[in-house]
């Protein structure tokens, strides 16, 4: 993996989820709070217990695309989901005959972080990235957890990774995130990017503009960087704490809305859409003087208002646009269709 990219995924956590595609972030939930079941109806929790052990398979269309208008301008979104149940087979019709009448895709928002070196500048970073995800002190996991935690921890690592030991001497964050994959994979559930990948092709086929919603960031001292990054401690015991919390309650209800998703079932998404714990772990990592003093703040707002210009200027260039946006940031408060409504939308729900 080129070092460029390492950087990048280290920096807002890989494969973490808050609109990640590839080596792509955003952080729409950075920040808030624990998911748990009491964030959901209990209706709609007990229902999910009883439902979600038994993954959707075969073909599926998935959910309808929201639509917003505003004046001779349409805008279609679709609500993507990850993870997905693995082994389904995405055939949206629907999607298909949208790209057929758009003048453009609008791709997935996500943040790009890019270090301000050349070829053999990059290749000079090689040496600081080994080690990165290891504690700074050298400590093992037994060592820094309180041993109820620890005992959690142990648990639920035979379950779902084995005999696998790798992650003793990661930082929190890092084993956290470890565990989590290993939850998903163990539950039937695909971390992928089918669905974007699919949509991409559908466009690329008939010949549609992609248009990228990219909220870049310029490292001017990454070798500074990952050394302070190396050196820094992180108070990241929240992250592990809520990420063990959500393994061991909610991972029938990730099913559930992994379901729900394929089955285009957009009233039970809602009912059953939480916060996820990656967004303590992203807070974590970049609530601290090594992200802000470069710039890296509110990440979630700068990547919300570069979506938000680039809509603007894909409408007024295409008239028409396709939209891919994270199931997460459609659903509960604060999301951007009541962002795009503000801004003289009228907005239709596929529901």
């Amino acid at each position: 993996m080129p070092v460029a990219r390492i950087f990048a995924n280290l920096l807002l956590l890989l494969a973490c989820g808050l609109f990640i595609a590839d080596s792509r972030a955003t952080s729409h939930d950075r920040g808030e709070a624990e998911p748990t079941t009491d964030a959901v109806d209990k209706a709609a929790i007990k229902n999910a217990t009883l439902l979600a052990p038994v993954v959707v398979s075969g073909t599926v269309a998935g959910p309808g695309l929201w639509r917003a208008d505003r004046g001779e301008q349409t805008l279609w979104i679709l609500g993507h989901l990850q993870p997905l149940p693995r082994g389904i087979k995405w055939d949206a019709e629907d999607v298909k005959a949208t790209l057929d009448e758009v003048g453009a895709l609008i791709e997935m928002p996500y943040a790009r972080i890019r270090a301000n070196a050349g070829f053999w500048g990059r290749l000079a970073l090689a040496p600081r990235v080994i080690g990165l995800r290891n504690d700074p002190q050298g400590r093992m996991l037994k060592e820094r957890l309180p041993p109820d935690v620890y005992a959690r921890w142990e648990s639920l690592r035979k379950r779902y990774l084995g005999r696998g030991h790798k992650a003793e001497k990661w930082r929190l964050l890092f084993a956290a995130e470890h565990l989590l994959d290993a939850a998903k994979r163990k539950s039937r559930l695909s971390g992928d990017s089918k669905v974007r990948k699919a949509i991409e092709r559908w466009a690329k086929k008939r010949k549609v503009e992609r248009v990228e919603s990219a909220t870049e960031f310029l490292i001017d001292d990454p070798k500074a960087m990952l050394t302070e990054f190396r050196e820094t401690p992180i108070d990241d015991l929240a992250c592990f704490k809520t990420t063990l919390a959500w393994i061991e309650h909610d991972i029938d209800l990730m099913r559930a809305r992994a379901n729900a998703w394929a089955d285009g079932d957009i009233r039970r998404l809602r009912e059953l859409s939480t916060r996820r714990p990656e967004s303590a772990c992203v807070g974590s990592l970049l609530d601290n003087d090594l992200f802000r003093n470069r710039g890296i703040d509110d990440l979630g707002g700068q990547i919300r208002q570069t979506w938000l210009r680039v809509v603007d200027e894909t409408l007024e260039r295409q008239g028409s646009a396709l939209a891919l946006l994270p199931m997460s940031s459609l659903l509960g408060e604060d999301n951007y269709l009541d962002e795009l409504a503000s801004r003289g939308f009228n907005i239709t729900s596929p529901e």
